[in-house]
């Protein structure tokens, strides 16, 4: 017997919050916690060119073997390109299928890990909570860096870059590609590039957590954050996810890929990842990742696409410009005017975790507790009701 020594552990906080949200009775209510981006219809859209590919995938069918342990070929193929552009020879990339970005950064802790056993890996605060956990489970040691000043809702640059100075070539810094998760707080252009310059000067090696590509600014702009890392830097770790840019959450679709200073470099990167993934979940699935090679692969697919995620970014960002105007002439301040200038699916509220409750006791507005919202929950139709709660919630 051994397992009467194990505690029960809590809940996870945010799947608790969707099981309270399902059982609420109330008509108005509004998810605001769950990462998904909805439509207008309160729907996670299959989008245009997903479905397309899904049929020809279906129809083209003639086995369900196995693929391979690198993934799908035309996703393997393509997902490096999605991010790195033409900035790095296509000889120096090693990629590997994963169970969607977790299983991306999994990877990618375990190999760095296997390589430097000593290593810290550098988180900013606030950051993914899981991002800690799959650092505990590599057992890699996590130091933070202040990333996000609350207060003024604006990215921490020169602190972050003063606790970064500490960081050496045994270290692995993790940044947000785009569309930082929780607090929707991206560098500029010109930060990265000082970012990149640190990262060349001190020697650290940088992983790019890419969960929400196309969300921000565009396809071209969310990229630029690693092409500027890829062209300064020897070595590059990026976990890719296809969960939010190709809406297809449920089949779990990403991609470990890692830039390597020459060709026998990446061959052993490969071969370590490979066999990282052999002896924990053997082989990715390939329905997904067939999917998504699809698109990526057909220039026709591929551009309808990005037409849809370009919609979709346009949506957030008239969601967050809504919201904002409305906060605005409800408490004739500009307290919340940050909202419009973040990106992607989330930000801060800036509000207290007992001014979240009265939010969903009182209005059935659901929001995680540290007051992190997910824009992509909005609609036009809910967001006179969401800002008046948030301004009753805040009067009180």
């Amino acid at each position: 017997m051994m397992l009467h020594h194990l505690e029960p552990l809590p809940p996870d906080p945010l799947l608790g919050l969707t099981d309270r949200f399902n059982s609420d009775t109330r008509d108005t209510k509004v998810d605001l916690g769950v990462g998904m981006y909805q439509n207008e219809a309160g729907e996670v859209p299959v989008m245009r060119a997903i479905r397309k590919a899904e049929h020809r995938v279906l129809d083209s069918l003639t086995s369900l073997a196995y693929v391979g342990a690198p993934g799908v070929k035309a996703f393997v193929t393509h997902a490096p390109t999605l991010v790195l552009g033409n900035t790095v020879s296509p000889d120096r990339v090693a990629c590997l299928q994963t169970i969607a970005g977790t299983g991306a950064l999994y990877l990618i802790m375990a190999l760095v890990k296997r390589a430097s056993p000593d290593a810290t890996l550098w988180l900013p605060n606030p950051t993914w909570p899981n991002h800690h956990q799959i650092a505990e489970q590599t057992g890699l040691s996590v130091k933070t860096y202040p990333y996000y000043d609350r207060a003024t809702h604006w990215v921490t640059l020169e602190a972050a870059m003063d606790a970064l100075a500490d960081a050496g070539p045994n270290d692995v810094v993790l940044f947000h590609a785009c569309c930082h998760n929780p607090t929707g707080g991206d560098p500029t252009v010109l930060q990265w590039e000082q970012l990149a310059d640190l990262a060349h000067t001190q020697g650290f090696q940088v992983l790019m957590d890419t969960a929400y590509l196309g969300l921000g600014d565009g396809l071209v702009e969310d990229a630029q954050s690693i092409q500027i890392m890829a062209n300064k830097l020897p070595e590059l770790f990026v976990a890719l996810s296809a969960s939010k840019s190709f809406g297809i959450y449920r089949e779990r679709v990403g991609a470990a890929i890692v830039v390597t200073r020459d060709t026998a470099i990446r061959d052993i990167a490969q071969s370590q990842m490979t066999q990282i993934a052999r002896s924990t979940y053997s082989l990715a699935p390939a329905h997904g990742g067939a999917v998504v090679g699809t698109v990526l692969a057909d220039d026709a697919l591929y551009q309808e696409w990005a037409d849809e995620i370009e919609e979709m970014g346009a949506r957030l960002r008239a969601l967050r410009n809504g919201l904002a105007d409305r906060l605005a002439n409800l408490t004739g301040s500009d307290r919340f005017d940050f909202i419009r200038h973040e990106k992607g699916m989330f930000s801060f509220l800036g509000i207290s975790a007992a001014q979240v409750d009265q939010l969903i006791d009182q209005f059935g507005v659901y929001a995680v507790s540290s007051s992190r919202i997910n824009i992509g929950g909005l609609r036009e139709a809910n967001l006179d009701y969401v800002a008046n709660a948030i301004a009753q919630v805040i009067a009180d």
